[in-house]
């Protein structure tokens, strides 16, 4: 879950907000070599413990934007000042933080709790075993930090257990270096060999498929998570990845299943103006209508909603009103080359030659290719978000 996020379901909820928790990597303590990812993949997978049992769990990436952001080495253990520093900044309940030693046969893990509220310290918390024993032991420290801060109630122990992780060791430890690895090559290598190796590993099938996404290979992304779609927390995302992935392949019918269920779910002005542009090329313009003007009200003067909007105007005959909404978003994106280019199409269609000739010339010069835009139907002029922001 995205600290955005996170804070917005915090604010929105009449429920008791859940307790957040900040869980940093754990410092290697004479530990093997070949175990430099357990103090990664522990502060994970303890971490997905403790937000299956309902608490709030910030995530990788927003802990690494939370250390950058407080000029702090994100790749490097940090003091534990430093760290409360950071837990501060995050607003967090809980710090987490802690170490491991030993060998392959015997792995020593201690965790810490910091109440950031009381700046208590809590007792050290321990599990020892066989690196075999791993998922177990993480199960373990996940429910004594929740046992120790009173925040178990409800949940018995054999519940807890559980949630243990299923996904293998020798896939896991793939997955922890993909997500800290030092290129995207590198990144994709690994989680592609924690797929390959646990083809039901659904965060390294994820993750793989978002950076396929980003690099805009839709049949990789599609195979990957297109069995996803129906988890959590990674639903959302998913869904946006194949509607998009399906609009761009021009299966409008499938991308609008996408959306409506990630709409169904949770407002978003990005999935609502790809759905109204999905609704638009499929030649159904009175969803189309519906949905871009709720776009508009969530999103209030973005350009992409208002030129969609306006395309839509257009091929539904409403010159006038589409040349209304370009005229007014123009005037507050004055450098939106998409609708400087519209804006010429339509005060051509106005008898407005001089105008037209003007706003052509400045999209030019802003990179537009008229030529190439010209060649197209008007609805692909559309355009879509590619990236899923919760508002």
């Amino acid at each position: 879950m995205s600290l955005a996020l996170l804070c917005c379901a915090l604010a929105l909820s009449a429920a008791p907000a859940p307790k957040i928790f900040l869980v940093f990597p754990l410092e290697a303590k004479s530990a093997e070599v070949q175990l430099g990812w357990v103090g990664r993949g522990t502060a994970l997978a303890v971490g997905d413990g403790l937000r299956a049992a309902g608490m709030a769990v910030l995530s990788r990436d927003d802990r690494v934007r939370l250390v950058e952001g407080a000029d702090l080495p994100p790749g490097l253990p940090l003091s534990r000042a430093s760290m409360i520093r950071v837990a501060q900044q995050a607003s967090a309940d809980f710090l987490v933080y802690g170490s491991y030693s030993g060998s392959a046969s015997d792995l020593h893990i201690s965790l810490y709790v910091l109440d950031m509220h009381a700046l208590k310290l809590g007792g050290n918390i321990t599990a020892n075993g066989p690196l075999s024993a791993l998922p177990l032991m993480e199960n373990d420290l996940s429910w004594l930090v929740l046992a120790n801060n009173g925040l178990a109630e409800g949940r018995s122990r054999e519940e807890h257990r559980q949630l243990t992780r299923t996904v293998p060791n020798s896939a896991y430890a793939h997955y922890v270096a993909g997500l800290s690895a030092s290129s995207e090559e590198a990144a994709m290598a690994e989680l592609g060999k924690a797929v390959s190796i646990y083809p039901k590993f659904s965060a390294a099938r994820f993750e793989l498929g978002r950076r396929y996404f980003e690099l805009g290979n839709c049949a990789k992304t599609v195979e990957l998570i297109l069995p996803l779609a129906g988890d959590e927390p990674a639903s959302a995302e998913v869904r946006f990845m194949l509607g998009n992935c399906y609009l761009l392949q021009n299966q409008f019918d499938k991308s609008i299943e996408q959306y409506d269920a990630l709409l169904a779910a949770a407002q978003s002005s990005e999935a609502a103006n790809n759905l109204g542009v999905a609704c638009l090329r499929k030649g159904d313009y009175g969803p189309a209508e519906e949905w871009l003007r709720k776009a508009g009200e969530w999103a209030a003067g973005d350009p992409t909603v208002a030129l969609n909007t306006a395309i839509l105007r257009y091929v539904t005959g409403d010159v006038e009103g589409a040349l209304r909404i370009a005229d007014e978003s123009v005037q507050m994106h004055p450098s939106n080359g998409m609708l400087l280019f519209l804006r010429s199409v339509l005060l051509e269609k106005m008898n407005r030659p001089e105008e037209a000739a003007a706003s052509l010339a400045r999209s030019k010069q802003l990179g537009i290719d008229p030529e190439k835009l010209r060649a197209q139907e008007p609805k692909a002029w559309t355009r879509v978000f590619q990236t899923l922001k919760h508002r």
